[in-house]
């Protein structure tokens, strides 16, 4: 696994917090090693993360403090903010459509219960 197949996870993970801002590096470490599907405990792992955050930090995308905090910078909460966006609109446009159909559909059913009722 590479370094730019771990870093969106690392990201996305950070987004995911509660804060939606930092978290503690172990913490994230668990967490996209094991979304990743990969172990915890073995070292490779553990390095590929280092180096991937370490790459991060180095872009200016993530700054790690020294009580072991990782906090995501503004502008790689925008970047993923953007994305979120634009998948977003796409989403709520095919969710219009689909409720606008099955509005119509729900209308012509009670419509005709209640013809037939009278």
């Amino acid at each position: 696994m590479r370094d730019e197949t771990i870093a969106p996870t690392i990201i996305s993970t950070i987004i995911g917090s509660p804060s939606g801002k930092s978290m503690p590096v172990k913490e994230l470490r668990k967490a996209v090693l094991l979304s990743l599907q990969l172990d915890t405990d073995d070292k490779s792992s553990k390095k590929l993360f280092k180096k991937c955050v370490q790459a991060l930090e180095a872009d200016g995308r993530v700054k790690l403090g020294a009580d072991g905090i990782v906090k995501l910078s503004k502008s790689a909460r925008k970047e993923a903010a953007k994305g979120s966006k634009k998948k977003g609109k796409k989403d709520k446009k095919k969710k219009r459509k689909k409720s606008d159909a099955g509005e119509s559909n729900a209308y012509d059913d009670d419509n005709d219960k209640k013809s037939g009722k009278k």
